[in-house]
């Protein structure tokens, strides 16, 4: 459509997208990693996604009619499609045939001298440099960019009965009759209470049977009260904590679960950004977090991460420590872009960031007319995605497991053994040492007697 360019506001699931993509956006799913919707969107798609940000900043109808789309996403097609025409016709009569552009944000590295490509160059970095302050979720990760896709930080709850599935069945998942994204505060959704995992025979080596077998059903509201949808709600993020429990046990992670970063991993992207935004023939004020994410995976692309190596943590007393051997996790630019945000990161990356905003206006104040035209914008490089995305099986898991477990037992067995051996050797010593301090001691007392007797009996007399 002319003023959606992406999107076909009279296809019922192209609606539906555009409103999750929204809905998780509005919720403060900023990122690929946490927003589905907005991972299945292509450039043009995510141009338009942004324009319409801007515009319901802008224009409080437009807000308005966006909103109340939002509120009505989960009914009947007829309903959706009805509301996305009064939106598609408030577009369509605008001034132009696309929304119009916001104003941009903070001063960034010089664009081309088309004013059209410069403003939403402008706005384009300026909604990424607010990422940081928005990503407020879990500690990854916790990316942090710790934590699977949904999954939320706290533990599990023990009262929740999960039926053992026998090794002859399988999990029937179809994704168009059921989801697994969470609860989004604000958009009530009944659905959300109850879950069906379907199940049939499985099938050795292609062959036998793949009948169905009984299904196992989870209802939230038998053991909880109903939760309230609000912003912030603890109960709406129980209700997550409840659906991602359930899934995980049952459907495993949506992705491979990345490690806590280490010491030496917040200094290279330290040391990444400063060649960034220190460049002494570039001025920007902001990093291009596409390259900043290519050249940290290149550099660590293969490497192992020893057992004891320091990690980023703070608020313990001990020092905390990697206590296995393990491959460099891949990051991901928005993973990289959560973390800076942490409150163990702050302190170390803010300066940075302010200095590149200090430092680009500071040239904008001291140029001049007539300095030469400004260079081209430089572009960001395509994110290179991980070779290895998917979460790793169950078996892996396990042998992961068992191996950390072995590890640890020998380790504490090592410590055992030393222990001993010291204490047997610093027993013998002891032993030594008494008996070299006693030796003198028996001779003095010895000889003193020998030597009383002598004055006792007086010169003997010679014949």
């Amino acid at each position: 459509m002319a003023a959606f360019p992406g999107f076909d506001l009279t296809n019922v699931s192209i609606i539906r997208l555009l409103a999750r993509a929204l809905s998780l956006y509005a919720a403060g799913n900023h990122r690929n990693s946490n927003n589905d919707a907005l991972r299945s969107f292509d450039d043009v798609q995510r141009a338009t996604f942004r324009r319409i940000l801007g515009e319901m900043e802008r224009d409080q109808a437009f807000g308005e009619l966006v909103r109340e789309l939002l509120r009505r996403q989960h009914q009947s097609d007829q309903t959706v499609v009805q509301f996305a025409g009064d939106l598609l016709r408030h577009g369509e009569g605008a001034h132009t045939a696309q929304l119009t552009q916001p104003t941009p944000g903070p001063i960034l590295e010089p664009s081309s001298d088309d004013f059209r490509k410069r403003l939403e160059a402008s706005y384009l970095e300026y909604l990424d440099s607010k990422l940081p302050e928005k990503a407020k979720g879990p500690v990854e990760e916790s990316d942090s960019d710790t934590e699977p896709d949904f999954d939320y930080d706290g533990e599990d709850d023990p009262n929740l009965a999960m039926p053992v599935m026998h090794d002859d069945c399988e999990v029937i998942w179809d994704p168009t009759k059921m989801h697994r994204f969470p609860a989004v505060p604000g958009v009530p959704d009944p659905s959300f209470y109850k879950i069906v995992i379907h199940l049939r025979k499985r099938a050795v080596n292609g062959v036998g049977s793949r009948d169905k077998v009984p299904s196992i059903k989870f209802d939230y509201l038998e053991d909880h009260k109903e939760p309230t949808w609000e912003i912030s709600s603890p109960s709406l993020y129980k209700l997550n904590q409840w659906r991602n429990q359930i899934f995980r046990n049952y459907l495993g992670n949506k992705r491979a679960t990345r490690g806590p970063y280490l010491v030496s991993e917040q200094k290279l992207i330290i040391e990444l950004l400063k060649q960034q935004l220190e460049d002494p023939h570039r001025v920007r004020s902001a990093p291009l977090w596409g390259r900043l994410a290519n050249e940290y995976n290149r550099r660590l692309s293969e490497k192992i991460q020893s057992k004891g190596s320091r990690l980023v943590q703070e608020g313990v007393k001990k020092m905390p420590v990697l206590d296995y051997d393990r491959s460099a996790p891949w990051r991901s630019k928005g993973a990289i872009k959560n973390i800076i945000g942490k409150p163990s990161w702050k302190d170390l990356i803010n300066p940075i960031l302010e200095a590149a905003v200090e430092r680009r206006a500071r040239y904008e104040r001291e140029r001049r007319p007539s300095d030469s035209p400004s260079p081209p914008h430089s572009k960001d490089e395509k994110e290179i995605l991980n070779p290895k995305p998917g979460p790793i099986s169950k078996e892996e898991s396990k042998a992961i497991a068992d191996q950390r477990r072995r590890a640890r037992s020998q380790e504490k067995l090592g410590k055992g053994r030393m222990a001993v051996e010291s204490t047997r050797e610093d027993g013998g010593d002891e032993k030594e040492s008494l008996e070299e301090e006693e030796s003198p001691k028996k001779k003095q007392k010895f000889g003193s007697r020998k030597d009383g007797d002598k004055e006792k009996r007086g010169p003997q007399r010679r014949d």
